[in-house]
């Protein structure tokens, strides 16, 4: 988790993207309880996500960029347990957010537009 959070409250992640780089980097959301004051960019439910079961926000503050490999140490010794895929309509919603949430962490805002949008461009002739 970014920044220290494995080691706070546990909370839902979400991986945003494919690996990017070599060493692979990823770009991580968290997922909370939806409350007052909070960016409600994107809301999920229960019928967004199977392993929610109340209201939930992408706390798109906190996203992070994170090394893919130090991701992959923290499932090998149980910091972090994956989840199911997240359906792909849920996950084009959550990317939207990162472009227009006001709250999104300018790092992970640069790496979306700069890494991984670029690898998905259709080339102009």
């Amino acid at each position: 988790m970014p920044k220290g959070q494995a080691e706070r409250e546990p909370h839902l992640w979400v991986l945003l993207c494919d690996p990017v780089g070599d060493p692979p980097f990823g770009l991580l959301a968290r997922i909370r309880t939806a409350r007052d004051g909070y960016d409600r960019t994107c809301v999920l439910d229960e019928c967004d996500l199977d392993f929610i079961d109340h209201e939930s926000i992408i706390e798109y503050a906190l996203a992070d960029v994170i090394n893919l490999d130090k991701l992959a140490n923290l499932v090998k010794n149980y910091v972090a347990e994956p989840k199911e895929q997240v359906k792909e309509s849920v996950l084009t919603r959550i990317r939207a957010g990162i472009l227009i949430s006001n709250h999104i962490n300018l790092d992970a805002r640069k790496f979306y537009r700069e890494k991984v949008l670029k690898l998905h461009e259709v080339p102009q002739r």
